[in-house]
């Protein structure tokens, strides 16, 4: 069985502004993660 698995994962723009605060999350077979820059992350 393949899992992504992302841990604390930080992103701030360079004027300072907090686009991801610490996101943890497990991806195993049979799930689906979409992302749209103008939406949350979605799993299905």
């Amino acid at each position: 069985m393949n899992t992504l698995s992302i841990t604390g994962l930080n992103k701030t723009y360079s004027n300072g502004t907090r686009a991801i605060d610490n996101i943890s999350l497990t991806v195993e077979n049979g799930m689906f993660v979409c992302s749209d820059p103008t939406e949350p992350v979605s799993l299905l």
